[in-house]
């Protein structure tokens, strides 16, 4: 009688929820870079975001960088870090994406050295992809701030 031996693998839940909270920042990404309040105004009534402009009906008049006060969003201003932010935005989308993937198929595989290399490679576009998005979400206040502060529309004192 021959004996065979089954090695089973059972992924950790770390790595489950890992995978699960990938899926889930790829779906806040494309949500965040659709966006138009990035940033708004409470007073002003209105908002920008990377792609659009939004007015809101009533809003007070002068708007800044020569936004018309017309209702409904309108094409974004592409500014360089505008779009530098976008671009960051989707690289961070993508490498999100291709280290959920990996990480997918490292929980599914059963090789042992395959899954470890999946998960290492998973973990470097994951990393790459969070300082992506460090990187947009210090430039784009500050940018913008500074953007701002450019226009006559910015009074301080008042």
């Amino acid at each position: 009688m021959s004996t065979t031996i089954v090695t089973t693998s059972n992924p950790r839940p770390i790595k489950v929820i890992g995978f699960l909270l990938c899926l889930f920042a790829c779906f806040l990404m494309i949500v965040a870079i659709t966006a138009s309040d990035w940033i708004s105004s409470d007073e002003g009534g209105w908002r920008e975001g990377l792609l659009a402009r939004r007015a809101n009906d009533g809003t007070p008049t002068p708007l800044p960088f020569g936004m018309e006060a017309v209702p409904g969003c309108i094409k974004g201003r592409f500014t360089g870090y505008i779009i530098a932010c976008l671009i960051l935005s989707v690289i961070c989308l993508v490498c999100n994406t291709i280290g959920m993937v990996l990480m997918g198929c490292g929980l599914k595989s059963d090789h042992p050295r395959k899954k470890y290399s999946n998960y290492k490679v998973a973990t470097v576009f994951i990393a790459i992809a969070f300082v992506t998005i460090v990187a947009v979400v210090v430039l784009y206040p500050l940018m913008f701030q500074k953007d701002l502060e450019k226009t006559s529309f910015c009074t301080h004192g008042s």
